[in-house]
C-alpha cells in the first residue's frame, strides 16, 4: 500500500514538473494580443474621419465597442501571472479608459461630423475640435499608462521589450 502511494505521489511529482508554466514573456503577449485588438478596431474608426466616410462611421463604431468588450472579457480570462496583477490591472484600466472615451466622446464627435455641411456651424467645428482633443488625449493617455505598467512588469521579470 505504502509503494503504490509512493509511485502514485512520484508519478504526481513527475508530471507536475513536465507542464511548463507559462513564462513572463508568454503572458505578456497575451495580454497584449488583447489590446492589440482594441488598438486596432480604434484605428479602424479614426480612418473613417480621416477619409471623410460617415456611412462606415457608425459599423466601425460598433466594432470598437464590441472589441473593446471582448478585449476586457479576454484580459479578465487570462488572470493574474501568479500572484503578480501590475500587468493585468494595466491592460483592465487602459481598456475601461478606452470604453468610457468610445461611450461618452465618440458618439456627439461622429453625430458633428456626420451632420451635412450646410448645417455645420462654426459652434459645432470647435465643439468638434475640442472632442478631437479630448479623445486623442485620453486614449493617448491611458495606452501610456498600460505602456509605463509593461515597462515595470519587463523590468521585474528581465524582459526587453523592441520599440
Amino acid at each position: 500500500m505504502k509503494r503504490a502511494a509512493l509511485g502514485l505521489l512520484t508519478s504526481a511529482v513527475v508530471l507536475a514538473s513536465c507542464l511548463q508554466k507559462e513564462s513572463p514573456v508568454e503572458y505578456n503577449d497575451r495580454i497584449v494580443a488583447r489590446m492589440d485588438g482594441a488598438i486596432q478596431a480604434i484605428s479602424g474608426l479614426e480612418a473613417t474621419f480621416e477619409l471623410a466616410e460617415p456611412e462606415k462611421m457608425d459599423s466601425a463604431y460598433r466594432e470598437l465597442i464590441i472589441s473593446l468588450t471582448e478585449s476586457l472579457q479576454g484580459v479578465d480570462s487570462i488572470g493574474l501571472f501568479g500572484e503578480d496583477s501590475l500587468l493585468n490591472a494595466a491592460a483592465e484600466s487602459s481598456l475601461k479608459g478606452h470604453l468610457e472615451v468610445a461611450q461618452e466622446l465618440y458618439p456627439e464627435y461622429i453625430a458633428l461630423l456626420k451632420a451635412p455641411d450646410s448645417l455645420f456651424t462654426s459652434e459645432q467645428q470647435t465643439l468638434a475640435f475640442q472632442l478631437k482633443e479630448q479623445i486623442d488625449t485620453k486614449n493617448a493617455e491611458v495606452l501610456q499608462s498600460f505602456k509605463k505598467a509593461q515597462l515595470a512588469y519587463g523590468q521585474a521579470y528581465k524582459i526587453v521589450f523592441e520599440e
